[in-house]
């Protein structure tokens, strides 16, 4: 009797541990059959802005509690910002979690990426995207240079010859361009007028030909303007270079640069150097007087007529005033003794007639010669040069 309690006990124990152990794997069994808690994920590079080429490499940190399956790379092709995500194909199931992308057929532009974690179970986290920006390389006479990066393209003096490629208006964060003093033929191209953030531009002393592009004088950022010296650049000077309020030097010296000095002139109260020819006609329009900071006003070798204005007299920052070889008539206007800062006043070779003011004497140095001048002449002038006095009373 004692023998059957024992044995009826033990089997009673052992139903009880089967019984428990039962239970327990129900457990595990039923939490793993329930798990619907995903993946976290974060990017650690690249980061978030960054700039890319040919190729695109992304590292990660992922963890679950049942364990991480793969990592996907996933990415907005329509550069849209509405995350129309589409997988690319490149995934990593194995720690450190590294995704690598030949990106060489992609279109340069910016695009939004994300990086999709997948645990065991099948739940799946996206990472906070990340917008990145493929970069384009383009080869100028024998450089390569970075649609994005590149902030300035300097070759002065360095004997190129061809035209100016299209392709210089991809540029979109180019600040100086500096090209003078080479063998570059052609039109100035169209697309430099969307560099809207250059600041410096220098094409002076080469073969271009035909009009400026008028979409030069929307780019508002300009604070040096040269393209003198291309002996085939045409055109007039239009009222649209009062938009360019930044601008500190001008040189439009060309000879086919032709027209009137529009009166928009004067809303270049920033200017310092103003060097306009030398086919230019019609009067100096009196806005001229605004250009307070002005240092440098060159006016000469063009076929000017009309009288000097007095407004000329505002500026007394200047230099340097060379008006000379023109067509200009009346009277030397006595408000020109203001310039008391004047190192140089050209007025020889046109047909300025009248006395001449006394206040010239304020200044340091100064040719009148080849004139219609009438004496008597100021004392402090030695030598009057040529003046053609027949009209004189």
């Amino acid at each position: 009797m004692k023998k059957h309690i024992i044995i009826s006990s033990l089997l009673s124990l052992i139903f009880s541990f089967i019984l428990i152990s039962c239970e327990e794997a129900a457990d595990v069994v039923d939490i793993e059959a329930t798990d619907t808690t995903p993946p976290t994920i974060s990017i650690l590079s690249p980061a978030n802005g960054s700039i890319f080429t040919d190729s695109l490499v992304f590292s990660c940190e992922t963890t679950d509690d049942v364990g991480i399956e793969k990592v996907e790379l996933w990415v907005d092709t329509l550069n849209s910002g509405s995350n129309q995500y589409f997988f690319t194909g490149i995934y990593d199931n194995s720690e450190p979690y590294v995704l690598e992308w030949n990106t060489v057929a992609l279109n340069y532009g910016d695009y939004n990426f994300i990086l999709r974690s997948y645990d065991n179970n099948g739940n799946y986290t996206d990472s906070d995207s990340l917008i990145l920006r493929k970069d384009k390389m383009i080869e100028l006479w024998g450089q390569q240079y970075s649609v994005y990066s590149t902030t300035e393209i300097v070759l002065e003096g360095e004997n190129l010859s061809g035209s100016i490629p299209s392709e210089i208006g991809d540029f979109i964060n180019l600040e100086i361009l500096i090209l003078s003093h080479n063998n570059l033929s052609g039109n100035i191209p169209l697309e430099i007028g969307n560099l809207s953030n250059l600041i410096e531009l220098r094409l002076g002393y080469n073969q271009l030909t035909d009009s400026i592009p008028a979409n030069i004088f929307e780019l508002t950022n300009l604070t040096h303007l040269y393209l003198n010296d291309n002996p085939g650049l045409l055109g007039t000077i239009p009222p649209e270079i009062g938009n360019l309020i930044n601008l500190r030097t001008i040189n439009l010296w060309c000879p086919g640069i032709s027209g009137t000095i529009p009166p928009e002139i004067g809303n270049l109260s920033n200017l310092v150097g103003l060097f306009l020819g030398s086919n230019l006609t019609g009067s100096i329009p009196p806005e001229i007087g605004n250009l307070t900071n002005l240092s440098m006003l060159a006016l000469n070798n063009n076929n000017l007529t009309g009288t000097i204005p007095s407004e000329i007299g505002n500026l007394t920052s200047l230099t340097k005033l060379d008006l000379f070889r023109n067509n200009l008539t009346g009277v030397i206007p006595s408000e020109i003794g203001n310039l008391i800062n004047l190192n140089h006043l050209n007025l020889y070779h046109n047909n300025l007639e009248g006395i001449i003011p006394e206040s010239i004497c304020n200044l340091n140095s100064f040719d009148i010669t080849d004139n219609n001048l009438c004496p008597p002449y100021p004392s402090c002038i030695d030598n009057v040069g040529n003046q053609d006095t027949s009209d004189c009373n």
